[in-house]
């Protein structure tokens, strides 16, 4: 998306891993939060109500560099709910790999998740595991972070495998926000 390369290329490499940060604690949200998500990714010529809708949830638990690549996502036309919430997670990669790119890290970073595949395609009792949809997924995020730190993975290598981050404040807030919506019916 245009509006993310125009946000990245304003923020310092603190302000990419933040970004990281605030998009897959949305993620997250719309992971939970069918409802929300569908809301977000109907079809309108008016994306005003759905700017509106995540404005209130999202605005004070987000930095604005997250609000603003939001706020684009929300007005783009998607196929199907989960098209957008595959978005904000690429885009929350996208910003770490930008930020290893500006250390010189990029190549480092390539190869370990090279690596890393090579070791899932090898061990697929592994890949198993950590697509284990019935298994929680702490519990997951705990094996494939051992998998990581046991293979001396960089901290960026390990930032970019998706990870569920238990304690993440911007996580628990948007959850809490988001507790008392009302059901799908």
């Amino acid at each position: 998306m245009q509006r993310f390369d125009e946000v990245a290329d304003r923020v310092d490499d603190q302000g990419l891993s933040n970004l990281a940060d605030d998009l897959a604690a949305v993620v997250q949200l719309l992971h939970r939060e069918t409802v929300v998500t569908r809301y977000l990714t109907v079809p309108g010529e008016d994306a005003g109500p759905r700017i509106r809708l995540l404005e209130r949830l999202v605005a004070d638990k987000v930095g604005e560099p997250a609000l603003k690549v939001l706020q684009a996502a929300v007005t783009e036309h998607w196929s199907a709910s989960s098209d957008l919430v595959d978005a904000v997670e690429h885009l929350a990669r996208q910003a770490l790999l930008a930020r290893a790119e500006r250390a010189g890290q990029v190549d480092d970073v390539e190869d370990q998740l090279f690596r890393f595949s090579r070791v899932l395609a090898a061990q697929p009792r592994l890949a198993l595991l950590l697509g284990d949809y019935g298994t929680p997924a702490d519990r997951r995020v705990e094996l494939l972070r051992n998998v990581l730190d046991r293979a001396g993975a960089s901290t960026r290598s390990r930032r970019l495998c998706w990870r569920r981050r238990c304690n993440c404040c911007a996580a628990n807030r948007l959850r809490r926000r988001c507790s008392n919506l009302p059901k799908w019916r």
